[in-house]
C-alpha cells in the first residue's frame, strides 16, 4: 500500500500495469503480472460520495492468493462532492481505516488489497474484496427483527473491541470528539436548509417538529453527547453499507468512522433501517441484546438502563443529523434520493415513537 503509486483520477487511468504494481505485496512468493481485466464501469449512482466499480482480472500464471475480481473505489466524479468529502476527511478516513484498523475487525470489512490517497486528500483509490450479496431492495424493504439482531450484536462487538478509545488517539486521520462535533454541527448548518429546500415533500411533519425542538442548544448537546462512552463508530451504519446473510453481517464504506459515543451507531441503525413495526415491537429486546453482548463478551461496565438512555439521546441527535445528511449528500443522485426518502420517513417514525420515552 505504497504512497508512491499514482492515484487514478478515473477508471480510464487504471491499466494492467498499474494493477500489477498495486496488487504486489512485499511477501509475495512470486512475481505475478496482471495480463488483462474487464474495465470498471464507475458509477456515481452506486456510491454517494465516491465512484464504485467492479473489475475481473486475469494473470500470467495461476495466482491463488490474488483476487479474481475487485471492487474499485475512487473519488466522486462531481468535483463539488469530492471537495466536500476531502474537507470532511472522508477519503483520508476510509484509507486510514483500511491501512490501520481493518485487520481482524469484528465488523468483518472486505479485504483491502491496496489503499492510496493524494496529499491533498481529494483523490483516493481502494482495491477491495468484491463482496457478494448486495441488494438495494433489502434497504427498501427494511431490516427484519432477526437480521437486526445480527447487526446489533456485531455493533456491540465492534464497540467492545475499541471501548474507551485511548488506543485510537494515535490515528490522526480518525476524527475524535471535538473535531467530530464541529464537523457534524457544520453538516447540520449546511445540510438542513438544503434538505428543507430539496425534499420539502419528504419531511414528515413530526420530523420537522422534532428538529425545531432540538435545534436550540443543539451544538452544545452534540458536543456533550460525542464526548462520553467513546469507542470506534462505523458512522454510517445503514443497510446500504452492510451485507446481512446467513446470520452474518459484513460492514463496508468506512469513510465516516470516528471516535464517538457508541449510541450513535446504534440509533443510526435502529432508527433508519428497520422494517415497519420492528422497532416499535422489539426496541427493548434489541437494546437489551446490545447490552448483553457488549458487557458479556467485552467486559464493558455499562447498565442496560444506561444503554437505553444513551440510545434515546442519540435518537435526538440522529433526528437532526439524518435530515442534514439527506440535504448535504443525498440530493445529487437517484440512489441518494431514494435513500433520503426512506431514511427521512423512518427517522420521522422513530422520532415520534421515542418522544414519549424521552419525556
Amino acid at each position: 500500500m505504497s504512497d508512491d503509486i499514482a492515484i487514478p483520477e478515473a477508471a480510464a487511468d487504471i491499466t494492467a500495469e498499474w494493477l500489477t504494481v498495486a496488487l504486489r505485496q512485499p511477501d509475495d512468493a512470486q512475481a505475478v503480472t496482471v495480463t488483462g481485466f474487464a474495465p470498471a464501469e464507475m458509477d456515481q449512482n452506486v456510491g454517494v460520495v465516491g465512484s464504485i466499480g467492479r473489475i475481473n482480472l486475469t494473470y500470467d500464471v495461476p495466482a491463488p492468493d490474488k483476487p479474481d475480481s475487485l471492487v474499485v473505489k475512487l473519488a466522486a466524479t462531481d468535483h463539488r462532492v469530492a471537495a466536500t468529502s476531502a474537507r470532511l476527511g472522508l477519503y483520508s478516513t476510509e484509507v486510514g481505516y483500511y491501512r490501520s484498523l481493518a485487520y481482524e475487525c469484528p465488523a468483518r470489512p472486505p479485504v483491502c488489497y491496496h489503499a492510496g490517497i493524494s496529499q491533498r486528500g481529494d483523490r483516493f483509490v481502494l482495491l477491495l474484496e468484491a463482496l457478494e450479496g448486495y441488494d438495494f431492495a433489502k434497504f427498501e424493504a427494511g431490516c427484519s427483527f432477526e437480521e437486526a439482531k445480527v447487526v446489533v450484536a456485531a455493533l456491540a462487538r465492534l464497540h467492545g473491541r475499541h471501548w474507551g478509545a485511548e488506543h485510537l488517539l494515535q490515528h490522526r486521520w480518525l476524527a475524535r470528539p471535538p473535531v467530530l462535533a464541529r464537523r457534524l454541527g457544520s453538516t447540520v448548518k449546511r445540510g438542513l436548509p438544503l434538505c428543507r429546500e430539496v425534499f420539502p415533500d419528504l419531511l414528515p411533519p413530526v420530523l420537522e417538529a422534532r428538529i425545531d425542538e432540538a435545534l436550540p442548544g443543539f451544538d452544545a448537546a452534540l458536543a456533550a453527547f460525542c464526548g462520553r462512552n467513546l469507542t470506534l463508530n462505523h458512522g454510517d451504519s445503514h443497510l446500504n453499507n452492510m451485507i446481512v446473510r446467513d446470520g452474518v453481517v459484513r460492514f463496508y464504506d468506512w469513510q465516516t468512522c470516528s471516535i464517538n459515543n457508541f449510541a450513535y451507531d446504534l440509533a443510526y441503525f435502529l432508527n433508519g433501517n428497520l422494517a415497519e413495526g420492528v422497532r416499535a415491537r422489539h426496541i427493548g429486546e434489541l437494546t437489551g441484546l446490545y447490552h448483553a453482548v457488549l458487557t458479556g463478551e467485552s467486559g464493558v461496565r455499562l447498565s442496560a438502563d444506561e444503554v437505553m438512555a444513551e440510545y434515546l439521546a442519540a435518537s435526538g441527535v440522529v433526528t437532526v443529523l439524518g435530515a442534514a445528511i439527506a440535504g448535504a449528500f443525498l440530493s445529487g443522485t437517484p440512489k441518494g434520493r431514494q435513500i433520503a426518502g426512506l431514511m427521512l420517513s423512518r427517522i420521522g417514525t422513530a422520532a415520534e415513537e421515542t418522544a414519549g420515552a424521552r419525556a
